[in-house]
């Protein structure tokens, strides 16, 4: 090929804006070859819903050749519509109340916000039902399909590429797929098939109906398929009638680079001698308080066999407060600090400084036990940087790839297996000093992957699928 394969890269989450999604576009750009591909983004513009949002502006700045972003008007009726409601509410005789949703980043909270049950139903729950379709990000979704389309008879693209939260990501691949425009589908969780909820209202069987087959369109129109895990991969081509054989399994990965001199920045927290340092990043999605309660007695029990060892457990959490420290509801014995949002920049710091990393794979709290083969993106960074997983949750598919590098230390399905304090301060002392090969998980791999996708429908053949497991 003489030039590159021009490439339309749909995806609401992009830096600068902190979220998990936004590392998938910006690392798989910075390491395919430009002389093979050249990435335009379609991504969302401001609103009010990120007016105070954490920026990482190192993510863009990281990559050699800055890349054309398109950024597209995002009105959301959901941060304002319940307002809305509620003021109605108000105006309304006593015992006529109008149900209304929280006003939340992504609409999966159980309960309303008047306290009652979004189950009940009411008139913005029929509203919400009826109009935020495919999601509640539908405005934009249409947007940026009419840009695409514009974009397409500007510039005339090989490929467009729609990767999904939100749902509303697939309409411009969609159009552009009518218009003859190969189109490779990435769907990084389950879709509606996991996805059970509309702003917080548990969904009628309808509108899930409506929501499965707006996916099975999807999934049968793409080109190809690309998801996150050999569990997704199955569970897609099962319950849509696809050959699971014509889809990928590309992960998400951890970018070698992050690491570089990170070991001779200045630690990012006090580390006394015999302490045990054990740290979470992000938020534990799916997980609720019975399972975190749970996981707090887990934790206690290590650290009282550690303490009879002569050693402490601390446990760190950088983004999400995971155990409400100043509060301590759960009856935390081990001590508990908690350091905020962490750009990206500066989380190898934290991970080169921790003893051991904190997993779950619960996803229990999301009301769907349809809900196979998530992995926490964060996974893959806790590979790079070596160190023992404390992991508690369903094993497959992640499970497999700790026992693969020697990493796992298994806290059981529901954090109720006991850990043998002295095989974990073993693996504490041996496995930073492992030798083991994680190029596999790094990102340069995955975009190697994905450039292969590229390259095949460019040449209007079938893509071969390679078939390897995850990793």
């Amino acid at each position: 090929m003489h030039t590159p394969i021009r490439i339309l890269w749909v995806t609401f989450d992009f830096p600068p804006r902190m979220s998990s999604g936004a590392y998938r576009p910006i690392k798989v750009y910075k390491y395919l070859d430009p002389a093979v591909c050249q990435i335009d983004f379609v991504t969302h513009g401001e609103s009010r819903r990120f007016a105070g949002a954490t920026l990482d502006e190192s993510l863009l700045r990281e990559v050699p050749r800055p890349p054309r972003v398109f950024r597209v008007l995002t009105p959301i009726p959901h941060d304002v519509l319940p307002a809305l409601a509620k003021r109605l509410r108000g105006r309304r005789p006593a015992g006529s109340r109008v149900s209304a949703p929280p006003n939340n980043a992504t609409g999966t909270s159980e309960t309303a916000a008047h306290g009652g049950d979004p189950s009940k139903g009411g008139l913005y729950r029929r509203f919400a039902m009826s109009a935020y379709f495919p999601d509640h990000l539908m405005l934009w979704g249409f947007l940026a399909a009419l840009r695409c389309a514009w974009l397409q008879l500007r510039y005339g693209y090989d490929v467009i590429y729609t990767t999904s939260f939100p749902e509303s990501a697939h309409l411009s691949g969609r159009l552009l797929r009518w218009l003859g425009v190969p189109w490779v589908v990435d769907y990084r969780y389950g879709g509606p098939l996991w996805i059970k909820s509309v702003v917080g209202f548990r969904k009628t069987a309808a509108r899930d109906a409506r929501d499965l087959a707006f996916q099975r369109n999807v999934l049968r129109h793409a080109d190809c398929v690309v998801t996150q895990s050999e569990p997704i991969r199955a569970d897609l081509a099962r319950a849509f009638g696809l050959d699971a054989g014509a889809m990928h399994v590309v992960p998400s990965a951890f970018d070698e680079a992050d690491f570089d001199g990170a070991e001779a920045r200045p630690v990012p927290f006090e580390k006394a001698q015999g302490e045990v340092h054990v740290l979470h990043v992000g938020v534990m999605e799916g997980v609720g308080s019975q399972d975190l309660q749970r996981l707090v007695d887990a934790l206690n029990r290590l650290d009282a066999g550690v303490a009879a060892r002569g050693h402490r457990l601390v446990v760190h959490a950088v983004g999400s407060d995971l155990f409400d420290g100043a509060g301590n509801p759960f009856g935390m014995r081990f001590e508990y600090r908690h350091h905020g949002t962490v750009v990206h920049h500066d989380l190898p710091r934290y991970l080169l400084a921790a003893d051991a990393f904190l997993l779950s794979t619960i996803t229990a709290a999301a009301g769907n036990d349809a809900i196979r083969g998530f992995i926490p993106s964060k996974l893959w960074e806790y590979l790079g940087a070596r160190r023992p997983v404390l992991m508690v949750g369903p094993k497959d598919p992640v499970w497999p790839v700790l026992e693969q590098q020697h990493v796992g230390v298994d806290l059981g399905e529901a954090a109720d297996a006991t850990v043998s304090p002295d095989a974990f301060l073993d693996a504490v002392r041996t496995v930073p000093q492992s030798k083991a090969d994680v190029s596999q998980f790094t990102w340069q791999a995955r975009a190697a992957s994905l450039q292969r996708i590229f390259s095949s429908l460019h040449r209007s053949r079938a893509v071969a699928p390679e078939g390897a497991p995850i990793g």
